[in-house]
């Protein structure tokens, strides 16, 4: 019997600086606010696979995804129609030419330079280039 106490107090004791440490870690902390204006908070089940927007393939990726990324157009899921978002007004599609004309608002970048039509041009020829399956049959 004596060996069983002896063993459970030994257990306590190899134990009782790790709670010491966490007490008085926690005390010595500031708390941290929820609702911080410096953070973004999303309620997912799950973590996103990566924040690269051509290789997002999962519901929760995508939803992360459309936080961060900007359309040029956004789609009424009621009426199919599409809402100008990055883009000023609806596609102009030219018949003969096989092209469409986009007109784009005045915004700029995180880093302060204009967001521009070579903007848009890369992204298409980022689709080409690398054969993006999702993407690449609409260029």
């Amino acid at each position: 019997m004596a060996s069983k106490n002896h063993s459970r107090a030994g257990s306590i004791f190899a134990v009782l600086p790790a709670i010491i440490c966490l007490t008085f870690v926690t005390l010595i902390t500031e708390p941290v606010p929820v609702m911080a204006s410096d953070y973004l908070n999303v309620a997912i089940f799950k973590e996103p696979k990566n924040l690269n927007p051509f290789q997002s393939s999962d519901a929760w990726t995508k939803k992360v995804i459309g936080l961060i990324y900007q359309p040029l157009y956004l789609v009424d899921p009621d009426s199919q129609t599409l809402t100008p978002w990055l883009a000023k007004d609806l596609p102009v599609y030219d018949r003969d030419n096989k092209t469409i004309t986009f007109h784009l608002r005045e915004m700029k970048w995180d880093d302060g330079s204009d967001f521009s039509a070579e903007d848009v041009v890369f992204t298409g020829e980022t689709f080409k280039k690398f054969h993006i399956p999702r993407y690449y049959a609409y260029w």
